[in-house]
């Protein structure tokens, strides 16, 4: 009896514990369904099965289907009598590729839990099919109840995209038709699983991907890995646009939340974070867009506004092109540090330094800002590149046979020597030059075959812009000293000289564009002087220098005094002890020159010189003094010019005068291609010269009237 007794109290406990697992269900109840099946939508047709389920959660073999009756996955069954509550929803069929934005070309299976005490109506889509297992497991294996393991299991996989802040609504009441927080997360998770995978694949890899989580709760650091790339590839405007496109054709209009805020870019387990505030317009941008550096390079700090995280794909990188002429930059390192840019740059190993660009862009890749790096090249490593040097010794050859006519003819034309020997020559120093001259004939040769080497270089498309700014920076040289001669020039920029029929223009179009060119130069131009001008590295201030002068010529007084001062102050030049050593390389006031070559025209009529000063220091203050005193700045105007005269063991003079200015620059800057200009820009040269009133401006040679029918003589020849 006792023993009878023992078995009767142990199958009591084992039944009361059974029935502690679930509920205790009535013997039938009858129940409306109604729901939605979503990969996208599943098509009309579809077919749903509801299976019932016993309180742990096995299928008590009771199964009704339905068809879904909708093209955005709607179905609805009605008077299913059920045992039980729990049921399993499996829906097979077609359904809207989000991804490609077509129809599918194959069905897949969804499936997902419910307990239809706690809802009447229950959506399937992707986030069910993965959870169901996991619920199962967690309901076998952790005595959890259906509610208990669905929030779990939701949680868990939530997080795996780090989705886990938008978890506020259940897997089976969410639509992607929402237009919520937990819409667009179904909408992201379910692009990512589908992207790139027919839907035989898809099957095979959300089973994989189910049976994975079943047991752990989670995916392997491979899968996360794949699945976050996938992730930040996705072209989820054009998933959102699709979308909404297909529910417009069945007449219905939804929503779609930016999913980049449903995509965790940096993988710090948060997606959107990154992104900031959905609702504030986003902001970020350097605070410059061009960092120019030194040629000694250092540490720089560069601010960013930003009010979203930001990144950087990669470090900047400098590549060597055209020809090996450029040095890449060398960044030593870069760093993003809160809202600065951090960067540390070599000094610079080459006479041109290409530049480069560093980009960064927020997360989602739809904003971004970008700062231009350039480095001043080290002018004396030129000799160091084969192939640069090659170019810049061309070019100089030519400019030392342009500037071997120009120098001689000015000096002789200005008497600053004697008469010469040379007959032909003697006509420039009598003032008397013949249009049919053979010497003015290849003087304007020379200069336009200066211009088209250089505008050779300028026109090729891969050209540097340091480098088509020091060519430029040298044709508006060649420019400038054809229009103080002739004034009515061609001026060639992109032309081919065998063209016959190209213009003439007047004195002031020149200037305005030789200003115009310039202006375009400085920012491409070297702060610093190189210790040899022979490979023709032009700097700032030689381009400044010669800018001054054009502004000059057209009373543009207070610009170039600007610019001048800009020189004076720069401490970069002085004044030389003496006015004997100005023709030799390397004088302290060398600001641009350019070497004389063997014998020449020049040393023959004027000096044994070195060099061609185009621009000394001598001549900016004198420049300076000029522009103070049509400024009316009588003190300022003195000051320049008692510098020059002290240097010379001039007295000072007390006053200032445009004969007093006049007369220092004879002194000082004949033989410098200077002079001419002052007198002609001052309307003193017919007076000081003794010249015929037309012969302030030098002839057109005859051979180029008849070649080029566009081009008149100028007056009084």
């Amino acid at each position: 009896m006792k023993k009878v007794s023992c078995l009767i109290l142990l199958i009591f406990f084992l039944i009361s514990c059974e029935k502690d697992k679930g509920t205790e269900f009535p013997v039938s109840k009858n129940y409306s369904l109604t729901g939605k099946i979503e990969k996208g939508p599943f098509v009309k047709g579809s077919k749903v099965s509801i299976q019932e389920l016993d309180q742990n959660m096995v299928p008590t073999g009771k199964l009704f289907t339905s068809t879904i009756n909708t093209d955005d996955g709607s179905f609805e069954l009605k008077g299913v009598e059920l045992a039980s509550p729990f049921v399993e929803l499996i829906a097979d069929g077609y359904f809207y590729n989000e991804t490609s934005g077509d129809l599918s070309k194959g069905q897949i299976t969804l499936s997902g839990l419910a307990d239809l005490t706690e809802q009447s109506t229950v959506n399937v889509n992707i986030l069910t099919h993965l959870a169901k297992s996991r619920i199962s497991f967690l309901m076998e294996n952790e005595n959890l109840s259906l509610k208990s393991a669905q929030d779990k299991s939701q949680g868990e996989l939530l997080s795996m995209f780090g989705l886990q802040e938008n978890n506020d609504k259940s897997f089976t009441e969410v639509s992607i038709t929402d237009g919520t927080n937990m819409a667009a997360s179904q909408i992201l998770i379910s692009s990512v699983l589908l992207k790139n995978r027919s839907e035989a694949q898809f099957t095979e890899f959300i089973t994989n991907l189910s049976s994975s989580f079943k047991t752990t709760g989670s995916f392997s650091s491979e899968i996360k890995e794949e699945l976050w790339a996938t992730s930040v590839n996705l072209d989820i405007d054009y998933i959102s646009r699709k979308l909404v496109e297909r529910y417009a054709s069945i007449n219905k209009d939804i929503k779609v939340l930016d999913l980049s805020y449903f995509i965790d870019w940096d993988k710090d387990g948060i997606a959107g974070n990154e992104l900031g505030d959905i609702n504030e317009e986003k902001v970020l941008s350097f605070e410059i867009d061009t960092l120019r550096i030194g040629k000694e390079g250092g540490d720089f700090t560069i601010n960013i506004q930003s009010n979203i995280p930001f990144t950087n794909s990669s470090n900047a990188t400098s590549e060597e092109y055209f020809d090996g002429i450029y040095t890449p930059i060398k960044i030593l390192s870069s760093k993003l540090q809160e809202k600065e840019l951090i960067l540390k740059i070599a000094p610079a190993n080459g006479a041109f330094i290409s530049g480069t660009t560093f980009t960064i862009h927020s997360y989602d890749g739809k904003l971004s800002a970008s700062i231009v790096i350039q480095q001043e090249g080290d002018m004396d490593k030129i000799s160091e590149n084969k192939r640069l040097s090659e170019i810049f010794e061309s070019i100089m050859d030519n400019a030392f046979l342009a500037l071997d006519y120009n120098y001689t003819a000015e000096v002789l034309y200005t008497h600053a020597t004697n008469q010469p020997s040379n007959n032909e020559w003697a006509q420039f120093y009598n003032n008397q030059i013949s249009p049919s001259s053979s010497i003015l004939r290849s003087m304007w040769e020379k200069n336009y075959q200066l211009i088209n080497r250089l505008n050779s270089l300028i026109n090729f498309e891969e050209l540097p812009k340091e480098l088509e700014a020091q060519c430029i920076t040298l044709r508006s040289i060649a420019f400038y000293q054809m229009v103080i001669l002739w004034e009515n020039i061609v001026y060639v920029e992109n032309v081919d000289l065998s063209n016959i029929d190209l213009p003439q223009i007047s004195k002031n179009e020149s200037l305005q564009k030789i200003r115009t060119d310039l202006n375009e130069c400085l920012d491409f131009l070297l702060s610093s002087k190189s210790k040899d001008s022979q490979l023709m590295p032009v700097s700032r201030f030689i381009a400044e220098g010669i800018l001054a002068k054009v502004l000059i010529n057209e009373k543009k007084y207070q610009q170039a005094l600007d610019l001048l001062e800009k020189n004076i102050n720069s401490a970069l030049y002085a004044l030389a002890a003496s006015n004997s050593n100005i023709f030799e390389k390397g004088n302290v006031e060398d600001i641009y020159s350019v070497r004389i070559q063997g014998e020449s025209n020049f040393k023959k009529a004027y000096s044994q010189a070195e060099i061609f000063p185009i621009l000394r220091y001598t001549e900016i203050l004198l420049l300076a003094s000029e522009c103070s005193f049509h400024l009316g700045l009588n003190g300022q105007a003195l000051k320049y010019l008692n510098q020059v005269e002290k240097r010379s063991g001039v007295t000072p003079s007390s006053t200032i005068t445009l004969e007093g200015i006049q007369e220092r620059w004879r002194d000082e800057l004949q033989g410098n291609f200077s002079y001419f200009d002052f007198l002609k820009r001052n309307g003193m040269a017919i007076e000081k010269l003794n010249l015929q009133s037309y012969r302030d401006l030098f002839p057109i040679p005859d051979v180029e009237l008849m070649m080029n029918p566009n081009l008149r003589q100028n007056p009084g020849y």
